[in-house]
């Protein structure tokens, strides 16, 4: 298990991540819900980095033909397990994003708050980018707190590749704001 597995494995089993589910996380995740369902309709969705499935909790009602979620963690792939057991359209896998590569495509490819643990996030995003349908989106939701870098700066890396289609901005009671991104890619 390198480092960074390490970190995320230790973190799960020692609860740290548990109020992701909480009331102060909800907005951020709610957007990325209306992206998925109401925005891009989507149907098949791979969730990278899934944690624990809050995202897949919020979307179960929706009955998707096809969610996959990925994380580093095996501890976090078995919390989301308990969601997923009862459902055959719901794979999980234990895999760092880094190296991850599915066999199919997907509408939407997630990548809620994990983007700036990618070695490469640009690279990462060209790599989903294959994997999506052809009228398929990326979604990113950053915590600006988090990421502590020149957001802005960020966006406008993506610029030629991808167009942003849709643009939030969300922040809770703790002072916490994370831009949340549909992005879709340029025409070549």
């Amino acid at each position: 298990m390198n480092k960074q597995a390490k970190y995320w494995e230790t973190s799960y089993l020692a609860g740290k991540w548990d109020y992701l589910f909480s009331p102060d996380e909800l907005g951020h995740h709610l957007i990325l819900l209306g992206y998925i369902v109401y925005v891009c309709r989507a149907r098949r969705v791979l969730d990278v980095g899934c944690g624990a499935g809050r995202l897949l909790e919020l979307l179960l009602p929706y009955r998707l033909d096809k969610y996959v979620g990925l994380d580093i963690s095996a501890e976090a792939i078995e919390q989301s397990r308990r969601l997923a057991d009862q459902h055959s359209n719901i794979e999980l896998h234990i895999a760092d994003m880094d190296i991850f590569s599915p066999a199919e495509a997907f509408d939407v490819v997630v990548f809620n708050e994990c983007i700036y643990c990618s070695v490469d996030p640009l690279g990462a995003l060209e790599k989903a980018a294959g994997w999506l349908t052809p009228h398929g989106a990326l979604l990113l939701s950053i915590c600006r707190e988090v990421y502590r870098g020149d957001l802005e700066k960020y966006w406008q890396l993506t610029s030629p590749s991808f167009t942003t289609r849709q643009a939030n901005t969300v922040s809770n009671r703790l002072g916490l704001t994370w831009d949340v991104r549909m992005l879709c890619r340029n025409k070549a």
